[in-house]
């Protein structure tokens, strides 16, 4: 018999912050880092379309693709902020399958810069006298993707943990609703009550 393990699940984020505060306030700075890189890449249109696309052509497509998946991490950002503030588990799950693209993205970006990384060690090698340098500049772009990547699925185990509880908090209302709302005597008057009881004893017999 197989075994089935499930994803773990988060009561908070960063193990001290509630869970969907975590969630709001990474929110933030993930829309504020959108905005600083789309800042930038404004800037850096700018001087290419200065100094004429002829000579940028290759860097031109290459932020236009970056400045394409700014504008959508932006917008999905957004709609992250407010499925958090708002409490909507339908937005939630937009956000969860969204972040799951995003981290093959990443995973897919990240392996294409350290090849492109070794390759260019690798044929400059021996050009090289001091390698130390560039082998440090390689380790420590490699744990920056490798951190970028394990952070992702932090989140998307975060995002995964907040539309659980909601949606257990859900079902849980449905039947504490279910249940109120099928009550087996409503007592105004002892007396009337105890009246309608014998009524309907004696009405029960009768059909007998």
């Amino acid at each position: 018999m197989a075994m089935q393990r499930e994803a773990p699940e988060f009561k908070r984020c960063c193990f001290c912050i509630p869970l969907r505060r975590g969630l709001i306030a990474w929110g933030y700075v993930k829309l504020i880092l959108d905005l600083l890189v789309l800042a930038y890449l404004s800037l850096m249109f700018f001087w290419l379309a200065h100094y004429g696309l002829r000579f940028v052509s290759v860097y031109m497509l290459t932020y236009i693709f970056i400045a394409v998946c700014s504008f959508l991490d932006t917008a999905f950002s957004i709609v992250f902020i407010v499925a958090g503030h708002k409490k909507s588990i339908k937005l939630l799950k937009v956000s969860y399958v969204y972040n799951i693209v995003w981290l093959g993205f990443l995973v897919l970006g990240n392996s294409f810069t350290l090849y492109t990384d070794l390759k260019f060690l690798y044929k400059m090698w021996s050009y090289m006298k001091d390698h130390k340098y560039i082998v440090l500049e390689i380790l420590a772009s490699s744990a920056l993707a490798t951190s970028t990547v394990f952070i992702q699925i932090y989140v998307i185990l975060l995002i995964r943990s907040e539309i659980s509880k909601l949606q257990n908090q859900t079902l849980e209302m449905q039947f504490t609703n279910h249940v109120a709302a099928e009550p087996l005597c409503t007592l105004r008057n002892e007396s009337d009550c105890t009246e309608k009881k014998l009524h309907g004893e004696e009405k029960g017999k009768i059909d007998i």
